[in-house]
Parts: structure tokens; sequence; C-alpha cells
């Protein structure tokens, strides 16, 4: 399997299952998840054919990876885990008790008990191990071989998050001793996997899709930690207040429900025991289920299936056709892309007069002087970010060059060709329109049209259509959308880098991408996928020391609000430039037009041709100079005034930014 985390958008496959399986159904649930696992991979276009149930393949190509979430319990969890890693794929383990003291938890170390059902303890107040304790923990070590310690980690519940590590671990370890505690936090880490995945596969034996789940009678609602109630959860939404950071907008992202029907073993002893199902059902069937949701009244539940499938297959053609498209790009410069984000420095934006601009592009053909003593080329202060950061840091460097390098330019240039076709469609139409071929004097006028006017005409329509075609056709449109989605996926890593970096804890997934579902699904888990676990990133913070704490948030602050602040000014300097620009040519254009106007009035053969013939011989070519001249005159003072303008409006924004003196001694001295 994978060595690292992934450094890609994931196809996220969560399960969660019986932990006792009857030994008979074993062979029969490990061969559906072969077939779920096969169906994840299988490729339409390739001939590839799909499942009975699971309906035609996803066709997920290797560029993908696929995550399998698993918090290693006995049973079902390790099971397909350990399939999952004989396909090389990734598994990432979110577990209830950090990985020192999961071993010693109730799902592993359940010991005898007395003659009341109560559990013998030894001196540390845990349960006496047995032998098939012992040979349950030997096969929770074995399970974790050949997962990396990145990968796994330790769900925090709500209350967790202001804890110090003493306290936390103090409550840990009173945790494992509590029956209600410690059923809570396998709840959460359930309600995590479910939460996190894009797919989740439930083993149990829950028979119907509107069958209860069946609770053990001594915990409480919120304790209840088996497969069909994170089932429920899946299907009805997170329980408000349990995890410390929630996935995405309640459940409205949650892709389907694989089920696998199984039986309970029968030696199981603790409840509940199965319930016989009311249909028939055989080990190994799987049924498809969906979370619920407003089903309008036209729909039959059949048909709204089948629509969430699509939205589900949309959602999946999306993330595995940007992951392609990465794929293809040329390599970016991971300390380029943090010092980018990060920077040590940052300059205000200065807009240049048109006149510097032409005489610094002049220096560049000059000799060197020799005057410049001090290079400026000094690379910036590197600073040690880690994994998750320098991921999000070369993701967004790869969607933001994809966006700029392919999606800009082919938009762009289909707008300079839709510009050349329309002006060569009107150049056609009016040559079909006015071209009239020569007679001879005294000859009667022509009755049909030239074949160069029909032919004129005819290519003037072939050009409509073409250009027609390219502005609206499909390919404009999928451009149009690729490109929007390639911004708010960018911008949605920018922010969570900076969220990440911070230490705020905070997922994009949940709290700034707020759009419907189904419009930016994909880009809410493909964020997710690469940014979860958040809790540690306020550990990480912490674990700085203050000068690194201040530091960080010092190059946050340049490189979040400074550098947004130059990019706005940069971009309404642009606009305003530009706007100057169109109103100087159209009041060029109006006065051209109303000299044309008042020159043919005058150049009518009743009044003064003379006059004007020879004001027009006596200017020649100066006049034509003369009116350049203007026209650049003009140009340049249109600039000029922009740019005292700008220079004004800069000048008062840099007074705005400037600290108070009294401030910053004062807070200089509480330090």
């Amino acid at each position: 399997m994978r060595s690292s985390i992934h450094d890609r958008p994931a196809f996220i496959v969560g399960v969660t299952g019986l932990m006792e399986i009857h030994p008979d159904d074993i062979a029969a649930v490990r061969s559906a998840v072969q077939t779920i696992f096969d169906w994840i991979r299988y490729s339409p276009q390739a001939g590839e054919k799909g499942d009975q149930i699971l309906g035609k393949g996803l066709g997920l190509p290797d560029s993908t990876p696929v995550v399998l979430l698993s918090s290693l319990a006995p049973g079902a969890d390790q099971m397909v885990a350990a399939t999952a890693v004989a396909r090389n794929f990734c598994v990432r383990a979110p577990l209830p008790f950090p990985i020192q003291l999961y071993p010693e938890a109730s799902t592993f170390r359940r010991g005898h008990k007395d003659s009341s059902g109560n559990p013998i303890v030894d001196a540390t107040g845990l349960p006496v191990p047995t032998a098939e304790d012992l040979a349950r923990q030997q096969q929770l070590a074995d399970s974790l071989k050949p997962i990396t310690s990145q990968n796994t980690f330790h769900v925090l519940l709500a209350d967790d998050l202001n804890r110090t590590e003493p306290d936390l671990d103090r409550i840990l370890q009173a945790d494992l001793r509590d029956k209600h505690r410690r059923n809570l936090r396998y709840r959460a880490a359930g309600e995590y996997v479910s939460a996190y995945s894009d797919l989740l596969i439930a083993i149990c034996d829950q028979a119907g899709e509107n069958d209860a789940p069946i609770g053990n009678s001594n915990l409480s609602a919120l304790e209840q930690s088996g497969a069909r109630h994170i089932l429920q959860v899946r299907r009805r939404g997170l329980t408000p207040g349990l995890l410390s950071v929630q996935s995405a907008i309640s459940w409205a992202d949650n892709g389907p429900i694989i089920r696998i029907y199984a039986r309970r073993a029968p030696n199981y002893s603790s409840p509940p025991t199965t319930v016989p199902p009311t249909v028939d059902i055989k080990a190994g069937d799987i049924a498809l289920w969906y979370p619920l949701d407003s089903r309008p009244h036209s729909f039959s539940p059949e048909a709204w299936n089948e629509k969430q499938m699509e939205v589900f297959r949309e959602f999946v053609k999306r993330l595995a056709e940007m992951n392609d498209q990465l794929s293809a790009c040329a390599p970016v410069d991971l300390q380029k892309s943090l010092n980018k984000l990060l920077p040590e420095f940052s300059n205000p934006y200065r807009p240049l007069a048109t006149l510097e601009k032409v005489t610094n592009w002049c220096k560049k053909f000059l000799p060197s002087q020799g005057n410049d003593t001090v290079p400026n080329d000094i690379p910036p202060k590197q600073m040690c970010c880690s994994p998750k950061l320098e991921r999000l840091a070369l993701f967004r460097a790869q969607v933001t060059d994809r966006n700029r390098n392919f999606y800009d330019k082919k938009i762009k240039k289909l707008a300079r060709s839709f510009f050349i076709l329309a002006l060569t469609a009107i150049f056609l139409v009016q040559l079909a329109e006015y071209w009239v071929p020569k007679v001879a004097s005294g000859a009667p006028a022509p009755v049909w049209l030239n074949p160069l006017q029909i032919m004129a005409f005819l290519t003037a329509i072939i050009v409509i259509s073409v250009a027609w075609w390219l502005n609206a056709g499909k390919k404009r449109s999928r451009l149009d959308d690729w490109q929007n989605d390639s911004r708010a996926l960018g911008e949605s890593l920018r922010v969570q880098f900076y969220w990440t970096a911070s230490g705020t804890g905070q997922s994009v997934a949940s709290n700034f991408l707020q759009r419907a579902r189904g419009e930016a699904s994909w880009l809410r888990s493909a964020v997710s996928s690469l940014a979860f676990p958040y809790e540690e990133d306020r550990r990480d913070f912490r674990n700085l020391s203050p000068d690194e704490q201040l530091d960080r948030l010092r190059r946050v602050k340049l490189g979040w609000v400074q550098e947004q602040l130059n990019f706005f000014e940069r971009r309404v300097h642009e606009f305003q430039m530009r706007k100057g620009s169109l109103h100087f040519w159209a009041n060029l254009l109006l006065a051209a037009g109303s000299g044309l106007v008042i020159l043919n009035f005058f150049a009518n053969p009743n009044r003064f041709e003379q006059t004007i013939e020879d004001a027009c011989r006596w200017l020649g070519l100066w006049g034509f100079i003369a009116w350049g001249v203007l026209m650049l005159l003009g140009w340049l003072i249109c600039h000029f005034v922009h740019l005292k303008a700008w220079q004004r409006h800069r000048s008062k924004v840099v007074q705005n930014f400037q600290p108070d003196p009294e401030e910053s001694s004062h807070v200089a001295y509480e330090r």
C-alpha cells in the first residue's frame, strides 16, 4: 500500500460493521467487499461490467487515490482494511483512543466476568485479559503494520479541543474505565468515519432499509455505537456537538450506503442479539441506500434513488477528471509555492505610468552600470511547514497553474476567435448586400445576384454558425464550468491553508463553501480529503514556540490580508485604466464621426468643395501627423490623471494600515 498520505484529492470509502461475524458468513462478506472495490475501479468505457445491484462501475482511474477509513475494530473493520491493503489502497485509521491506549479498550480487552456479570479487573481498573483478548490485540497490531503513523489519529470529542495534553491524557485514562464515556468515544469514531467518507460500507444484520437499530438497554441513545446506529447517522445527519469539527453541511454531501448483510456470531455474548429478518435475505447480499432527503412528491422512491445515483456519479466523474487533468501538468516548485503563501515581506502595489513602463522596458537592453552591489534576488527565509501545509500548497499551485495556463488561455482564444469571425461575417454580409457588378453604360441592370454575392452570403452564414458554436457550444460551457470550479477550488485551498497554518482547526468544507448539493459537493470533498483531520492543526500550532507562532501569524497576515489587498488594488487600477482608455477611444470615435458628418455636409458640390480641397492640399501630410500627436497626447493625459488619482487613494490606504505608535509601544511593553 502507499507509504505516505495521498497528495491528491481522494475518493474516500468508510466502513462500519459487526465485530463478531457468523463464521458461515465470512466468505460471502469478503466476496461482497471484493465486488464493491471492483465496482469502484471498473470502467464502463473499457467494456468492464458492473454489478447487478450497484450498476455500471464508477470507473475511477489510478490517478485518483482510494482511501479507506476504518477504526480497525475486530471483525468487519479489519477484514475490509486487509482487503484494501491487498489492493494498494491507502488506509487511514480514525481511532476512538490514542494508539497506545486503544488495545486496552473494551473492544479488544473484554476479560472474564464474575457470577454477577461484572468484569474482573486488575489493579489498574482494567479487565484481566484472556487468551482471546490477547489474540485480538495481536490482530490489531498486525493490522497496524502496513499503516504508517501519519495515517492513524485519535478522534477528539468537541469538549476535548481546549484541553491541555496532560488533562486530555488523564481524561482518556478515566474514559477507558468508564463504560458510558468509552462508548461515547466509540460513537464519535463511527460518526467520524460516516462524516468524512464519500461511500459508506455497512456490514450488519439490518435487512430492511427502514428497520430500526437495535440498541443496548444499558446505554443511552447517544452512547449507542453499533453499525446499525452509524448507518442511521449516515442517513439522518451527525449528532450535534459530538465531533469537534464537522466535515460538510449537515448530511447534504453524504454519498450512498452499501449494506452487506451478515449475521452475528452465535457466541457473541454482548447485546444486542440478531433479530430474524422479515424478508428473504442471505449473507453477502448487497443493498444500496441513500441519505434521507426531501423527496418531491412527483418522484417515486425508485426514480429518486436513480436521481441520487446520477448526482453521485457526477461527483465521482468530476473528481476523477480533475485528477486526470492535474496529473498531466508540469511539476511545481514546493518551496516557491510556500514562500508565495507565507511571504516574509510584502511590497504594496504601486501603479506604473505608461512612460515609466516604457523606460523600464528599455533599461533591459542597456548595459549594466555595475552599481548594483547588493543582489536583489536573495532567496526568502525558509520556514518549516507540516506535511499537510506542503500538501495543500502544492496542490493549490497545481490548480491555479492549470486554471491560468489552460482554461484562461482557452477561453481567451475562443473569445478572440469569436471576435474575428464576427468581423468576418459582418464584412461578408456587407459584401453580399452592397457589391454591385459593373455594367456598360445604358445596359440593363442584372436581374439575378452575382455568384460572388451568393458565395459571400453563404460563407457569412457558415461563419456565423461557427461563431455561435464557439460561443454557445458545449466546449465553451464546459471550459467555463471548469474555470469557475478551479477558481473556487483554488480559493478554498488557499483559505484552508491559512486556517491550518494559524492553528484554527476549522474546516473550509463546512464553513466556507456553502453552495447547494451537487454543485460543489466534489469541491468540498476534495478540500476535506486533503485537510482532515483538523484537530491536529491546533496541536501543531501550540507546539510552536511563541516567536514561531508570531512569525507564522505575521506571514499569514502578509500572505492573506496584504496580498489580497494588493491583488484587489491592482485589479481595480487595471479596470480603471481600461475604463479610461475605452472612454478616450469612444470620445475619439465620436469626434471622428461628428467630423465626418460636418465634412460630408460641406463637401456637397453646391457648397464649399473648392475651399475644403484647397485646405487639404495646403495641410498635406501634416494634418495626419497633427491628428496622431493629439491622439497620443490625449491618451497620455488620461493615464496621468488616473495615476495621480490612484496614488492619492493609495496614500490614504497606507495611512489606514499604519499602526498607532503609542499602541505599538504599549504592546511591546506588555510583552
